[in-house]
């Protein structure tokens, strides 16, 4: 079964601050899956927005752009 890790380059970004929202699928051995997209990327709408998805190679990689201060949830589905 494939599974993925998601990362962000910054965990608590300001309002109007961007960061990059990372996913890599990986098979159940661990090793990359190219080619393989996440089925979903969503992220709260409510402290921020969530750009297009692009995948190299399965890495996949999102802009998620800030709008006000707080947690929020960002969340993928292989």
């Amino acid at each position: 079964a494939a599974h993925g890790t998601l990362a962000l380059a910054r965990t608590t970004p300001a309002a109007g601050d961007t960061t990059t929202v990372a996913v890599t699928v990986r098979d159940a051995d661990g090793n990359v899956v190219p080619g393989a997209t996440p089925a979903i990327l969503t992220g709260s709408t409510t402290l921020g927005t969530l750009g297009a998805i692009t995948c190299t190679a399965g890495r996949c990689a999102a802009t998620y752009t800030a709008t006000a201060a707080g947690t929020a949830s960002i969340a993928a589905g292989i």
